[in-house]
């Protein structure tokens, strides 16, 4: 597990209360099993991003929180499962922790 230092280096410019991660940075965050996402509302939309990631390389944003604040990753979905969204590089978001997804 990779660390953020000095205020979460990896993380970029804070939009909407959201900061801009790269996917290969999400990996250093530390996400709790009590987030409050609205994961069966969110399945859907999660599937309809896979297949566009998967089928045209199609790029969606995904906002989520973890301990160390929100964030908001521009990414292709690879993978829904029960419990995550994977995306490119075997990265995982607990589908519990996301707060919305912009396809």
């Amino acid at each position: 597990r990779k660390s953020l230092t000095n205020q979460h280096k990896n993380a970029g410019i804070m939009k909407n209360g959201y900061n801009s991660i790269e996917k290969e940075n999400i990996d250093a965050l530390i996400f709790t099993h009590e987030c409050d996402g609205q994961q069966n509302q969110l399945k859907p939309i999660l599937k309809k991003g896979e297949l566009l990631g998967n089928g045209y390389k199609h790029k969606i944003k995904i906002g989520f929180h973890a301990i160390e604040g929100k964030f908001e990753v521009d990414t292709t979905i690879w993978a829904t499962t029960e419990k995550y969204v994977v995306l490119k590089g075997g990265v995982s978001i607990p589908i519990q922790c996301i707060e919305y997804v912009r396809l």
